[in-house]
């Protein structure tokens, strides 16, 4: 499987899950974007569409700008991980169509098992992961 992370370079939990991803032994490649620009001209080669998505938006404008490319994740599973404590996010999450939300800031496990049960499922729904 081909994952695709999208976070800040600042932002401490995006490497920890990058850093998850790859010490994982289930052959995910794994790309990291730390760029809005960067994850727009990547989505936009389908050649090069992942199989999974893990959006991890710092702020409301990040999450605008990634909601203004909802239309380049469509044949993909979408895990979004809002900021702790995100209050402001705006009720257009929903363009994403995430598969799984969650919070960055708490605890990574559940992501893990999410992730380790689309690489094991080859991408069917990570909902079970948590099952």
């Amino acid at each position: 499987m081909r994952f695709l992370i999208y976070a800040s370079p600042f932002d401490v939990t995006g490497r920890d899950v990058l850093k998850i991803i790859r010490s994982m032994n289930h052959g995910c490649e794994t790309m990291y974007m730390p760029s809005i620009e960067d994850l727009q001209t990547y989505l936009g080669q389908p050649a090069h569409m992942p199989d999974g998505i893990i959006l991890m938006p710092q702020t409301v404008a990040e999450m605008d700008d990634l909601i203004r490319l909802s239309h380049l994740m469509r044949d993909t599973k979408v895990i979004l991980m809002l900021p702790t404590g995100s209050q402001h996010i705006s009720s257009d999450v929903n363009l994403l169509r995430p598969s799984f939300v969650g919070y960055a800031g708490e605890d990574i496990s559940v992501l893990t098992a999410v992730i380790q049960k689309m690489a094991e499922t080859n991408g069917s729904s990570p909902l079970k992961a948590i099952q």
